[in-house]
């Protein structure tokens, strides 16, 4: 139990080990120029490692939980609500591509991750990739929801 509660402390501080990538830890692996393009709707990478698994679909969220992933579907803005149906905030997903399960976007739980009204105009609608790490419910609070979250985010981009 002990190394279940140090192991989900430096998954929460960023100190854990980018799988892949050895001595190399998720906050310092942002990604390189060139790393990743996207040619006729597919990933052509110099280095997968870096980025890890694409996520592109349901079935595949819960199989890479705590490693650094790129997640692939549509940015929205959904509304969640608490355990008294009380609206709690409106936060970024990325809604992958059966339309049924969305990835937060950095943890609703920090309100300094919110981004800007630019940021989701920006974004909002479109086919996108996030770079993160990817989370099995969103970090900061004990009262998290059953929510995936890609947090900390490393980069965003619209696929074309």
């Amino acid at each position: 139990m002990l190394n279940f509660g140090v192991a989900l402390l430096a998954v929460a501080l960023g100190c854990h080990q980018v799988p892949g990538a050895p001595g190399r830890r998720a906050k310092d692996s942002a990604a390189q120029p060139g790393d990743a393009v996207w040619q006729d709707g597919e990933r052509k990478d110099r280095n997968m490692a870096e980025q890890g698994p694409v996520i592109t679909s349901e079935s595949q969220v819960v199989k890479h939980y705590g490693q650094v992933c790129t997640v692939v579907g549509t940015y929205q803005v959904k509304t969640f609500y608490n355990k008294k149906n009380e609206k709690l905030r409106d936060w970024p997903v990325v809604v992958l591509k059966e339309g049924r399960r969305s990835v937060l976007i950095e943890s609703l739980w920090n309100p300094s991750k919110a981004p800007s009204s630019e940021t989701v105009a920006q974004y909002k609608g479109k086919r996108v990739e996030v770079v993160g790490v990817l989370h099995a419910a969103a970090p900061g609070s004990l009262q998290n929801m059953a929510v995936p979250c890609i947090s900390p985010v490393e980069s965003i981009r619209v696929l074309r």
